[in-house]
């Protein structure tokens, strides 16, 4: 629809500006108005960032070439349904860069994943912190760049560091486990903002124990059950419960 927006529109005031007057260029009632701001050498209709919302009327050729308009708004339909979009196209670009550039090049291709890594922390540091964007649309795209995070993380694109049998081996279930770096992340003792990142170090690093099978088993996919577990989708009350009692039963803070 119109045209698609990126991360990087987000990124600043003056780049969400130039967003919302590129918007209004497709409004068939203004383009007179538009085209004329262009010549005097102005960016747009609006001078500052507009909060509210509003719209503009976009015309549309159906296949016998008749017009039809629609009113458009921009916050409640054009960026909603725009910013729902974003981690895949951004995957896509990504994907593309990668078999196009550094397919055969592992080195280059490393060190392009990690820049592009950095490159996302960035942006959401950018738009976290962006006043001039609501709450709403905060949330929203931060949820879209954590998936593109995921994405470079189970993708290679940091391959495991250890072996198995080179793992830490923790006598606790899985859940627990990740219950208790929930705990470290929200109490400030460890800092791992993004849930790819702090999946990847768990699943790198630690064996968890299965009580059925009396062995330990390496943890996959950290990321999304940190991702579940952040959104409320699935509880970790009990795990809470269980590593409570752990900590605090008989002599557990007694060195030997």
């Amino acid at each position: 629809m119109i045209f698609t927006p990126s991360f990087i529109d987000f990124s600043t005031e003056y780049h969400f500006l130039n967003l919302q007057n590129k918007f209004l260029s497709y409004d068939e009632r203004s383009i007179g108005m538009v085209e004329e701001i262009q010549l005097r050498g102005g960016k747009g209709i609006f001078t500052e960032v507009k909060k509210e919302d509003f719209c503009i009327t976009y015309k549309t050729l159906d296949i016998n070439n008749v017009d039809h308009y629609k009113d458009i708004y921009f916050y409640k339909e054009f960026i909603t349904s725009n910013i729902e979009t974003l981690a895949i196209i951004t995957i896509n670009q990504i994907t593309s860069r990668i078999k196009k550039d550094f397919l055969h090049n592992e080195l280059e291709r490393k060190s392009y994943i990690t820049l592009t890594i950095q490159n996302i922390k960035n942006l959401d540091i950018q738009i976290s912190n962006a006043i001039y964007l609501s709450k709403d649309i905060n949330i929203l795209l931060s949820g879209q760049l954590e998936l593109v995070l995921d994405y470079l993380y189970e993708n290679n694109l940091s391959e495991n560091l250890f072996k198995f049998d080179e793992k830490i081996q923790l006598k606790m279930n899985k859940n627990d486990i990740l219950a208790f770096f929930i705990l470290l992340r929200q109490k400030g003792i460890i800092k791992y903002p993004y849930n790819a990142e702090l999946g990847k170090l768990i699943d790198n690093h630690f064996l968890y124990y299965d009580k059925t099978t009396d062995d330990y088993k390496e943890i996959q996919h950290s990321n999304k059950l940190l991702s579940e577990y952040g959104n409320g989708s699935k509880s970790i009350s009990k795990s809470i419960t269980r590593l409570k009692d752990f900590f605090t039963k008989g002599n557990f803070f007694h060195l030997k």
